[in-house]
């Protein structure tokens, strides 16, 4: 009880530089149900090895993500995980470059058994061409 006390005494730091930094994507850059049967309808593809990019123009000045990864494709749930947030990452720091773009990103079978590195270098050309888009 006397740890308690003594944490409570102890003034927090309102301006830290740390817990300023928000990187987080909100809710509202993510698909909603109807955006997901529309981009599958689409036919605006682009594949690579592990990766299959769904996308579609819209009027709207936000780009927004989703992705499919099934556990019958990447069985381990720290894989898929992985997965998730190399694809959230990426969008993050690319959406800036392409502007009004609904994108879908499913994962095939074949990223099972990949590093980090090259999940990644397998999206760099998918932004790329998003932007040229």
């Amino acid at each position: 009880m006397a740890e308690k006390s003594l944490m409570q005494d102890v003034p927090k730091a309102e301006n830290a530089s740390a817990s300023n930094l928000n990187y987080k994507l909100p809710k509202s850059s993510f698909l909603d149900t109807k955006e997901y049967s529309q981009l599958l309808k689409s036919q605006n593809k682009l594949h690579s090895q592990h990766f299959v990019l769904i996308y579609q123009n819209t009027n709207s000045p936000d780009s927004k993500l989703g992705y499919s990864l099934s556990k019958k494709n990447i069985p381990l749930a720290v894989k898929r995980n992985l997965c998730r947030r190399i694809i959230k990452e990426g969008f993050r720091q690319t959406q800036h470059s392409f502007p009004g773009k609904l994108v879908l990103i499913i994962v095939k079978k074949s990223a099972r058994n990949v590093e980090k590195r090259e999940l990644r270098q397998c999206l760099e050309p998918f932004w790329k061409k998003l932007a040229g888009l």
